[in-house]
């Protein structure tokens, strides 16, 4: 699959010029605008879908509660559910916006699967900062071109009202105060834990077989995704950095691939998440079925 940009659409997006999320975000024009720009953005193409996937594995880089959803098996055994689950409930979200009915749908199920397990605030905020600062700096690196400071405000903007719709409290206003809080939460707490390369490990698999990675190279590719990673992210997982020569063979074939990505036109239309072919809905899924169940559903 060939790769290409995501859309320029900063002219579009242009009147979105506040610095912050605060009352401003609660006036619906401004809302209508940071959910275009996630719903643009949230239809990467696939490959740098999947290079911020890997770059998203630094939510798990701290020592992973088993008493929550690690004891499920969704975290280690049932990663690749909770990946295409993880991807359904954020494309419906993200493709028709808070305030759909499937996009409300969606927020609830997320919140009652969330709701059976003891997950502090600080924990919440951290996964949602992923979510937002991970993608950015993917781009960036890696990407066709990197967000712009407007698509970045509007991608924080949806993401911190996703945040509100979750119950997540002491959210920032801005992006530079929710970095300042990522980074000093990083300080505190990032550190090995074996079930974080349990963890890691079978998220790896699962972004592997996404990307139809063949078996007999699989050994190459952990290394190459692990040097993509930030030193102190590979260390919290506790895989060894690889060679100097495969973490600068990496950086070039990314360079190229940014500048590549970079030459190509616009594509034309928006690959939308909901319509992925996904390995645990292969003939289509319903929201309300997502996800954990206390109990399964009837």
């Amino acid at each position: 699959m060939p790769i290409a940009p995501y859309f320029r659409r900063d002219a579009e997006y242009r009147a979105f010029t506040g610095p912050h999320c605060g009352n401003r975000i609660a006036r619906s024009a401004e809302r209508l605008r940071a959910h275009r720009i996630f719903a643009d953005l949230s239809a990467l193409p696939p490959h740098d879908r999947e290079i911020a996937g890997i770059r998203t594995l630094q939510d798990l880089c701290r020592p992973v509660d088993l008493a929550h959803p690690g004891s499920t098996g969704e975290l280690t055994e049932r990663t690749q559910k909770r990946y295409d689950d993880t991807v359904l409930v954020l494309a419906e979200i993200g493709e028709k916006g808070l305030g759909h009915k499937d996009a409300d749908a969606a927020v609830s199920r997320m919140n009652d699967m969330h709701s059976r397990f003891r997950i502090r605030n600080e924990d919440f905020l951290y996964t949602l900062s992923t979510f937002v600062f991970e993608p950015i700096r993917a781009l960036e690196r890696y990407g066709p071109r990197p967000m712009t400071p407007v698509e970045q405000r509007g991608w924080f903007c949806a993401y911190r009202r996703l945040g509100e719709r979750m119950g997540i409290t002491d959210l920032p206003h801005d992006l530079a105060t929710f970095r300042a809080w990522r980074e000093a939460f990083e300080q505190r707490e990032m550190r090995f834990a074996p079930t974080n390369r349990a963890v890691a490990d079978a998220t790896m698999t699962v972004l592997f077989d996404m990307l139809k990675v063949p078996a007999f190279t699989r050994g190459l590719a952990r290394q190459a995704a692990i040097a993509l990673m930030e030193p102190q992210v590979a260390e919290a997982f506790g895989y060894p950095r690889p060679n100097k020569a495969v973490i600068a063979a990496m950086e070039w074939l990314m360079a190229l691939r940014k500048l590549v990505a970079g030459a190509l036109p616009d594509r034309k239309s928006l690959r939308l998440q909901s319509r992925r072919w996904l390995p645990t809905y292969p003939s289509g899924y319903q929201i309300e079925r997502l996800g954990t169940f206390a109990r399964p559903p009837a």
